[in-house]
């Protein structure tokens, strides 16, 4: 195993909006290989299991309201559902939190979910942390965060996330119908935001990489978002 200590979190600047990909494993910058991949590190070897749940914290903190898709099984397993949420409206008040749950029926296909909640409730919180990409092997989660406003118009997040020829084109979303989305798939993170949330959330990265003695370097722009989509 190399002796390694550098983090290539890949980066793009598409028409404003940003894209990153904070890998599994660290790296020396350069694009991946099928021989070298497994000679570089896991972040779970290097800093230990909490890697990813540090990561999620950074970059979920600062929200009020979001909204997650994912597997209903996966949200079962949550206990999310024991809090009984409510039909998710088109027009979302986020002047009212109070705690709110709101779910989609299900997707077809592969019966997944959409489900709005109130992250100021710290049980909400912990378990969407707990949960959000756990079971991502094969199958990719998105986690969206509103626009600045007092409501949240959820027609464009469902209609985006029921073509996945739309994932493609996050900057559909990006910034008039969510301030920032978060992708898992196969252990890696992708996000898509604004230039000014983007900033915000390389600063927290690269600080929570300082505190793990790691530094960060620029990745290849070809992985800032998910691959194979088509």
């Amino acid at each position: 195993m190399m002796k390694i200590r550098t983090w290539p979190i890949a980066r793009s600047n598409q028409s404003g909006v940003y894209r990153l990909c904070l890998p599994q494993r660290l790296g020396n910058g350069e694009l991946y290989t099928d021989s070298r991949y497994q000679t570089f590190p896991s972040l779970e070897e290097v800093v230990g299991e909490d890697w990813y749940p540090a990561i999620i914290a950074k970059l979920i903190d600062d929200v009020g309201f979001a909204a997650w898709w994912t597997k209903t099984k996966i949200l079962k397993k949550s206990g999310l559902l024991g809090y009984s949420p409510a039909a998710l409206p088109d027009h979302l008040d986020l002047s009212d939190p109070g705690g709110h749950l709101f779910l989609t029926k299900s997707f077809i296909p592969r019966a997944k979910k959409l489900l709005v909640a109130d992250l100021a409730v710290p049980e909400i919180v912990d378990s969407i942390r707990h949960w959000f990409g756990i079971d991502t092997e094969f199958d990719i989660e998105f986690f969206f965060v509103p626009p600045n406003g007092k409501s949240w118009d959820m027609s464009p997040i469902q209609d985006w996330c029921k073509e996945k020829k739309q994932w493609s084109y996050p900057e559909k979303l990006v910034p008039e119908h969510a301030e920032r989305i978060i992708a898992i798939f196969d252990g890696d993170i992708y996000c898509v935001m604004s230039k000014a949330a983007a900033k915000v959330s390389i600063q927290l990265l690269t600080a929570l990489a300082e505190s793990w003695q790691l530094n960060v370097i620029p990745g290849p722009e070809r992985y800032s978002w998910l691959p194979n989509l088509h």
